[in-house]
């Protein structure tokens, strides 16, 4: 797969491939069918992608990519599967027609740790995204904040404050990632080289 774009950094394909040795007296290795976990962003495949006549559940790995979920884990995640939270499903992978699919039994919604520092907005007045609420500017990125930590920056909300904000990643949708924030500080200040200031001193 080639590599793709923030989301395809987050969704993470990991394949185990099992081979069962067979017969003493069997030269050639017999292959089952490969076992893993993949991560990504639940999406429909025929709302999201026009891949399938009918809706199913994926997960989405890039713009471009998707992994279809089939069995038990398919089932149970239908009914969200256009909430874009990220989710790891564990099971077998199969490769058809140049299409992947994971047929599993089990899957867990991820929380993933991640810091981001960016400039303090409001969701509404500069993302055009629901009520007014805080929400961090980092470059491209739309960052939208969940979250007693986040309630508190209300009133700051249009300062254009530079925060860092830490917390469970709960969504991805293109350019706006959703976060259930934990930690919100201002930035480290920027520290001067010890050895350019004595430099200068001199």
């Amino acid at each position: 797969m080639r590599p793709g774009s923030f989301t395809s950094a987050i969704a993470v394909l990991t394949l185990a491939v099992l081979v069962q040795a067979g017969d003493k007296d069997t030269k050639t290795p017999q292959l089952e069918q490969a076992r893993g976990s993949v991560v990504g962003s639940l999406v429909c495949s025929k709302c999201n992608f026009k891949a399938t006549e009918a809706c199913q559940t994926a997960l989405k790995l890039d713009e471009h990519q998707f992994v279809l979920v089939a069995g038990k884990a398919g089932k149970s995640l239908f009914p969200t599967r256009c909430s874009g939270k990220v989710v790891r499903v564990f099971g077998k992978l199969t490769v058809q027609d140049g299409r992947m699919t994971v047929a599993g039994m089990r899957s867990i919604e991820v929380k993933n740790q991640i810091t981001l520092s960016g400039k303090l907005v409001c969701s509404k007045c500069d993302f055009k995204i629901g009520e007014c609420a805080a929400a961090l500017k980092a470059g491209n990125l739309q960052i939208l904040l969940k979250g007693d930590a986040a309630k508190k920056l209300f009133k700051a909300r249009c300062s254009g404050a530079r925060k860092v904000a830490s917390g469970s990643l709960l969504k991805i949708h293109g350019q706006t990632l959703t976060l259930d924030v934990s930690r919100i500080v201002d930035p480290k200040p920027a520290t001067t080289n010890r050895k350019t200031a004595a430099a200068t001193r001199k």
